[in-house]
Parts: structure tokens; C-alpha cells; sequence
């Protein structure tokens, strides 16, 4: 396998949220509502099934079918894929709201839904990167703790920019995208995830 091929599969869209959730249950702060060690592993394990597992093993059986059975576009079986990752987004959000613990954890969920749903509508259009998005995101939402609760989580941020720099990379390696699909998915989610962070 290429090394393009394996980044593109360490940094797969749907491992984005169960990324953040690691690195915000390690922020050592008070400030930020503390979970017990035991709802710690409660609450990876639902976000890995919810978010990874159960849409990860929907999206492989249905990508097939979308491009073979229904003779699905490109484009189509991406929106297709899209819509998949969004519902359980949004069902993830629902379940964390019901459990009545910090913000910080269900903001993102709430911001990743909506940015899936404008990506399911740029697609439509134009290629815009899904991983860049999802990079981006991830690098928007630390940055809006770190603006909110004055943490000093740089050089965490600086880490996950490096490493959406290689994932651009291996984007444009295996000829997915052109530079401009790289650089709006980014921004897109860095930008969606301020946002939502320092206004909501």
C-alpha cells in the first residue's frame, strides 16, 4: 500500500470526531468539565460505534450498491456516503445532549452534522475535500477552546495542521482533488468550527 493510501486511511473522516473526544477527555483543566474514568470508556466507546463502526460498515456495504446496483455517479455515491455520516452524526449529538455533560463534547458533533450537510450541498456542484473538512474542523474546534478557555493547546493545533498538510498531500497524490478543493475543504471546516465554538 502507498503511503498516500495509508494516510488517507489514518485520517478517514469518520475517525475525526472520536479523535477529538480523545484529545479533549486528555486536556488537563479544570475548566473544562472533568468525565470519570469509567463513563471516559463509556463515552469513546459509544462515539467509536456511533460514529466509526455501525456508518463505517453501512458505508462499505452501500458503497458498492450505490455504484453498482443503482448505477450511482461519483458524485452520487458520495452525497449518498454523506448523508450516511450525517444521520449518525446527528444521532450521536442526540444521545451526548440527553447525557447533560459539557458543551465542548456536543458542540463538535453539532458542527460536524451541519458541516457534513453543506458539504452534501457543495457536492452536488463540485468536489470539495471531505478529509480537509474534517481536518479542518478538527483544527477550528481546538482552536475555539483554546480562544474560549484561554488553554494553551498550540502546539496540538500546529500537530493537526501538520498532519492536514499530509493529508492534502496524499489527497493530490491519488489524483482525488485539485488544490483548490484542498484548501476550501479546510478552510471550510476551520472556519464552520470558530465559528460555532466562539458564538454559539
Amino acid at each position: 500500500m502507498l503511503p498516500a493510501q495509508i494516510i488517507s486511511r489514518l485520517f478517514n473522516p469518520l475517525f475525526i470526531t472520536l479523535f477529538y473526544i480523545i484529545i479533549v477527555l486528555n486536556i488537563n483543566s479544570q475548566m473544562i468539565t472533568t468525565v470519570p474514568d469509567k463513563a471516559r470508556w463509556m463515552l469513546l466507546g459509544m462515539i467509536m460505534l456511533t460514529t466509526c463502526i455501525i456508518p463505517g460498515i453501512i458505508i462499505l456495504f452501500f458503497g458498492q450498491f450505490f455504484r453498482k446496483a443503482l448505477k450511482f455517479s461519483p458524485a452520487e455515491s458520495k452525497v449518498a456516503v454523506l448523508i450516511i455520516a450525517a444521520v449518525f452524526n446527528y444521532l450521536s449529538y442526540y444521545m451526548l445532549s440527553k447525557l447533560q455533560i459539557s458543551p465542548i463534547y456536543t458542540l463538535f458533533l453539532l458542527g460536524i452534522t451541519t458541516l457534513t450537510g453543506i458539504c452534501i450541498l457543495i457536492t452536488i456542484f463540485w468536489n470539495i475535500s471531505i478529509y480537509m473538512t474534517g481536518m479542518g474542523a478538527l483544527a477550528g474546534a481546538l482552536s475555539g477552546i483554546t480562544m474560549i478557555f484561554n488553554l494553551k493547546l498550540q502546539w496540538i493545533i500546529l500537530l493537526i495542521i501538520a498532519f492536514s498538510g499530509m493529508v492534502g498531500y496524499a489527497r493530490l497524490a491519488m489524483d482525488k482533488h485539485r488544490p483548490a478543493e484542498i484548501y476550501s475543504g479546510f478552510l471550510l471546516g476551520f472556519v464552520g468550527m470558530i465559528i460555532l465554538f466562539y458564538y454559539v
